[in-house]
């Protein structure tokens, strides 16, 4: 139970690492787009697709601002959101991991009848040292 827990678990901590790898690539899209938009304004300002009676200023500034705010989303998503939130899960894995199998050792030592003092060396051995327990009450 514990590994297939893990394992699903896992699977849901990789959903949003992908996403966090994704997410600039989506935000260069929007550049893609945004630059298009631009040059296409660009030529109508020329008079070349017709339609020169618009500002072109307005239709440049619009698409080139656009580009540049579609490639920061993807940078903020990525980086405070998504990469973040897919570390947090991989850490609240290991831990909730660590738990189960010290539950699971305890238990077997307990079901072999091993002595106390045994039982609690081998369980502060899945801890950080600072974590110890150090007397039985």
């Amino acid at each position: 139970r514990v590994e297939n827990r893990a394992l699903r678990e896992q699977s849901e901590a990789n959903v949003f690492k992908t996403m966090g790898s994704v997410a600039p690539a989506f935000g260069m899209v929007g550049t893609l787009v945004g630059l298009v938009a631009m040059l296409y304004g660009m030529a109508q300002a020329a008079g070349g697709l017709g339609g020169g009676d618009k500002d072109p200023s307005a239709a440049l500034g619009n698409a080139m601002g656009l580009a540049l705010i579609t490639t920061l989303y993807g940078a903020l998503f990525a980086n405070l959101i998504f990469n973040p939130m897919a570390t947090k899960l991989k850490s609240r894995i290991e831990k909730r991991n660590i738990s189960q199998n010290m539950i699971i050792e305890g238990i077997i030592l307990l079901k072999n009848k091993k002595h106390p003092l045994l039982v609690r060396e081998h369980l502060n051995s899945f801890l950080p040292p600072k974590e110890w327990k150090r007397d039985i009450t």
